[in-house]
């Protein structure tokens, strides 16, 4: 049979035909359906990505709340020794001694040991802390876990810090022991005077025996640089140990206000810190000078510029003061409760120490806002603010109030 050419013309259009539906269904088909799959898992690790950039984003809230409960953690564990280190506390003791005038004949220490605030120390057998072994998991110093101890026994573990007893024999008027006394005192450390013996010797001389605890608790942050550092260095010690000991000292000493400036030694009324939003500790930081307690300290957490106002008025020969943030205030009734407080000096002063920016996007800072409506006049020291961009954005000066930069 011989085909026309029409028809051979609809032959070739119909293979073509069947060529191209054979290539879409068995070749294009399956990529599009691979391509709206991949689309779709695109779509779902874009959404997941998004969740998690929101999550890691500074201005979670989760984030603020951290670095506001470890300044506040670093606030109530200041006080306590990061571990007993009996060298470090034998070289304070001996400045102590040294600056009192007293004269020791012996110092003994015990060995540091755990012991329960609870109990006796008698009573106490080694053991591990649960908050010595977190310190270890966050410093990558972590042992093997001990095997598990029953509810009991983990309760008891909770109440444990680690102790060590100090035991002075010492000779010397009334009033050096008391300086002794108050420059242990001045240390701001968890050392607790559990004995005192003192017996006359002479008209106006004593001789007695101090006994000193000090407690010390693991922490999982850095916050004792300068005790755990060991700043004496060369050769030293005795041919003859019986012999006279000169006394040691380091280099440098803590004053314990970190959060006023290590090198400031003069007293103020107030405080603000202001940091860049990367620090671990809140961007904001504000309270009573010298507060060793913390309880006045307020903060805050912001890649912007926090909204904080200070507020001191005077009632007849009584001050008043309290301040707040976008969040929080203090005292809880800022509008209507202030606290009263004695002022340092014939004008109020307010130490704001800040820092400089470290990158472009380092944008967050502090605006502002000083009420003084007192008869005294009201200085603002600011320290270390960047020039080029400064941290610290007057919003508003009520009364009198000037601005000093150091």
């Amino acid at each position: 049979m011989k085909l026309t050419k029409r028809e051979k013309i609809l032959l070739v259009i119909l293979g073509l035909c069947a060529v191209l539906a054979l290539l879409y269904y068995a070749v294009i088909t399956p990529q599009l359906s691979m391509v709206s799959k991949l689309e779709g898992k695109a779509q779902e690790y874009s959404q997941t990505l998004e969740s998690i950039k929101s999550k890691a984003s500074t201005e979670n809230p989760v984030f603020k709340e951290y670095k506001i409960l470890n300044a506040k953690a670093q606030g109530f564990m200041q006080g306590y020794y990061p571990s007993i280190i009996q060298e470090s506390i034998l070289i304070m003791l001996d400045s102590k001694i040294k600056e009192s005038g007293i004269e020791v004949s012996t110092i003994s220490f015990t060995e540091p040991a755990w012991v329960q605030l609870s109990q006796s120390k008698e009573e106490q057998p080694q053991q591990s802390n649960e908050l010595k072994e977190l310190a270890e998991q966050i410093t990558g110093e972590a042992k093997a876990a001990p095997a598990a101890q029953n509810k009991e026994s983990k309760e008891n573990v909770l109440s444990t810090v680690e102790n060590m007893t100090v035991s002075i024999a010492f000779q010397g008027t009334y009033n050096q022991f008391y300086s002794f006394l108050k420059a242990v005192e001045q240390e701001n450390r968890s050392i607790v005077v559990s004995s005192v013996k003192l017996a006359s010797n002479g008209s106006t001389a004593i001789e007695g025996e101090i006994i000193l605890d000090f407690y010390a608790i693991p922490k999982p942050f850095e916050q004792d640089d300068e005790y755990l550092k060991w700043s004496i260095d060369g050769d030293y010690g005795k041919i003859n140990p019986f012999g006279y000991i000169p006394g040691l000292r380091p280099s440098t000493a803590s004053d314990g206000k970190e959060e006023q400036g290590s090198r400031d030694l003069v007293m103020r009324d107030f405080f603000i810190t202001i940091r860049p939003i990367t620090s671990d500790l809140p961007s904001v930081t504000m309270g009573k000078f010298d507060d060793k307690e913390r309880t006045t300290y307020l903060y805050a957490d912001n890649t912007g510029y926090e909204d904080v106002e200070l507020q001191v008025l005077q009632d007849g020969d009584k001050y008043y003061y309290g301040y707040r943030t976008k969040d929080y205030s203090y005292p809880a009734g800022y509008s209507k409760d202030l606290i009263e407080f004695v002022p340092i000096g014939e004008e109020l002063q307010v130490l704001v120490i800040s820092t400089e920016r470290n990158k472009e996007k380092d944008l967050n800072g502090v605006s502002l806002t000083v009420l003084n409506k007192t008869k005294q006049p009201l200085k603002l020291f600011v320290r270390d603010d960047d020039e080029g961009m400064p941290r610290l954005k007057i919003n508003k000066l009520a009364g009198d109030v000037s601005i000093v930069k150091e």
